[in-house]
């Protein structure tokens, strides 16, 4: 009976820090599209542009449900995650919709010091 009852709180406990582990997902960008401020006389202050696609790495937290990038520390708010600092978005699935996945699909969006505002498209795989 004693080594059940071990046993019992030793799967207990590894079962409960799985879940508060973060999970590393890879990231490509499929597709980034925005605009770009011009300073030029004449123009229109804004011109569209194809950005180079970006590569990433997306650690999440199940437990807290907050996702990071980078530098960037995201919370999790209705449909999406967003940073402190206003100028960044990622929209994905729930948190506990992705905790068994592989990969899933992304948006994300971002604004740069007012001269650049873009979109992005991809996929997550984990690492």
């Amino acid at each position: 009976m004693k080594h059940f009852l071990k046993i019992i709180i030793i799967s207990f406990i590894f079962s409960t820090t799985s879940l508060a582990q973060e999970v590393v997902y890879y990231c490509i960008d499929d597709e980034t599209i925005g605009f770009e401020y011009t300073n030029k006389q004449n123009q229109q202050p804004y011109t569209s542009k194809k950005f180079k696609a970006d590569r990433f790495k997306l650690q999440i937290n199940f437990e807290d449900q907050t996702v990071k990038i980078g530098n960037f520390e995201m919370y999790y708010r209705g449909a999406a995650f967003y940073s402190d600092n206003i100028g960044h978005s990622i929209s994905m699935p729930a948190t506990h919709a992705i905790i068994d996945r592989e990969s899933f699909s992304y948006a994300r969006s971002g604004i740069f010091q007012d001269y650049q505002i873009y979109l992005s498209v991809g996929i997550c795989e984990k690492f």
